[in-house]
């Protein structure tokens, strides 16, 4: 008998929740935890059973038994689960994008998957349930690091991360291969062949969903984390990514089997990327678009925190803070401000655009310049004055009408206007009517 690697010691299980648990064995198998018992019979070598759900607590013993043979799992806490994924933003450790960890008072560990394919050999590590701590910064996502401490100290329960990313993955390798089937004629419409000009293999479409995902599901987890964009901002995906993205998100709800799966999503943080034909401001619209549009999405933004001359900003503590500032608003129900501001139109006020905005708390501010600009009817760009009041902006050009604004849509577009809860608006273009 064996159980799938997920089920070591130290392993957090979602609490709340029934509990899959799976591995390969003969005959019938018994799952033992906390005095409550389950059975399941293999098929063809193979076991799932379903753990009733169980309150936060620990540690236990999780004990299977089968064909005469026993295997014990210690040190099992239940908790709140995550799935972290995404590409390398999310993939690097904590040693490659450092900073301190805040201290914790909970149990906070992180499981890793390894990876089928990967350009470094980091992490090193055999698969196993780690401590998120410094001694162990060399094997831990620093933003899934950052947000399962900050979202352990707020709740006060034990957090486990199950981390499944791969550097400069794209949307169409994550994709289902049924997802891919439905979307045949984008693909076909745009030209988009099997690795496309990628060198990468994983890079092949549904390749990391089939060779990696599939033995993650269906891993019970409250939610997922998601961190990955930069490897469609150029070529033919780039104009179909929220098309793909839909896609890719039906096929995971799908491989968990829960249409609301809920996954908060982090907008590609500014960067000024050398090829001419790579379109950073597209992507982030798209996911915009997604976030806008999608049931049980969240949208993180970045625009303050990128980095102009390298594609993995170091700045991860702020980002995890984010991520699991949103996770309490949207999946725990505290009464804050989680969302991000987002421009919901534009009116013409004489020559001077009239923007408005959402989800800005008690309003918005800035912490530095931002380049705002206007184009006139046909097209011509110029750079623009404005001024702040409350949940709107005044944005006007001397001696231009303006018919569209922009903030941050362009090669390099940082951001530094947020809400009253500090967090950035979104990159954007919007229509003056």
């Amino acid at each position: 008998m064996k159980l799938a690697s997920f089920f070591s010691d130290g392993v957090i299980l979602q609490q709340g929740k029934p509990v899959a648990v799976w591995g390969e064995g003969e005959g019938e198998v018994r799952l033992t935890i906390d005095g409550v018992t389950v059975t399941a019979r293999c098929a063809d070598g193979r076991f799932i059973a379903e753990l009733p759900q169980h309150e936060v607590g620990g540690p236990y013993t999780l004990v299977a038994q089968c064909g005469g043979e026993t295997v014990e799992v210690k040190d099992v806490y239940y908790g709140e689960v995550f799935i972290a994924s995404g590409q390398s933003n999310i993939a690097f450790v904590l040693t490659q994008l450092y900073q301190p960890l805040d201290e914790c008072r909970q149990t906070v560990r992180m499981f890793t998957y390894e990876r089928p394919w990967s350009m470094m050999n980091n992490p090193a590590r055999d698969m196993r349930w780690l401590a998120i701590a410094e001694e162990n910064k060399d094997a831990v996502s620093a933003v899934a690091s950052h947000f399962a401490i900050e979202l352990a100290n707020t709740l006060g329960v034990p957090v486990g991360i199950v981390c499944n990313a791969q550097g400069a993955s794209n949307i169409q390798t994550w994709m289902s291969p049924e997802a891919v089937e439905a979307e045949a004629e984008v693909f076909k419409q745009h030209d988009l062949d099997e690795v496309y000009d990628d060198c990468y293999v994983f890079n092949a479409r549904s390749y990391l969903y089939n060779n990696s995902l599939r033995m993650l599901a269906p891993y019970t987890a409250r939610g997922v984390i998601w961190y990955q964009g930069e490897g469609n901002t150029e070529g033919a995906t780039t104009p179909v990514y929220e098309r793909l993205f839909s896609a890719f998100l039906k096929g995971w709800r799908a491989l968990w089997n829960d249409d609301d799966m809920p996954m908060i999503t982090v907008q590609i943080a500014p960067f000024y990327p050398g090829a001419e034909r790579a379109r950073w401001e597209v992507i982030q619209e798209h996911q915009l678009n997604a976030y806008l549009h999608e049931k049980n999405i969240g949208l993180v933004t970045t625009g303050d925190i990128g980095n102009r001359t390298d594609v993995h900003p170091t700045e991860k503590k702020v980002l995890g803070k984010r991520l699991a500032r949103y996770a309490l608003g949207m999946l725990y129900g505290y009464d804050i401000l989680y969302r991000p501001p987002v421009c919901t139109g534009a009116e013409l006020d004489g020559s001077t655009a009239v923007l408005s905005f959402c989800d800005t708390g008690e309003g918005l501010h800035e912490t530095r310049h931002n380049n705002f600009v206007v184009l006139d009817k046909d097209g011509n760009i110029f750079e623009a004055e404005y001024s702040i009041e409350g949940d709107k902006v005044r944005v006007w050009a001397d001696g231009v009408v303006p018919s569209e604004v922009r903030l941050g849509y362009c090669r390099y577009g940082e951001l530094y206007l947020y809400s009253s809860a500090d967090l950035p608006v979104s990159p954007f273009r919007v229509e003056v009517k």
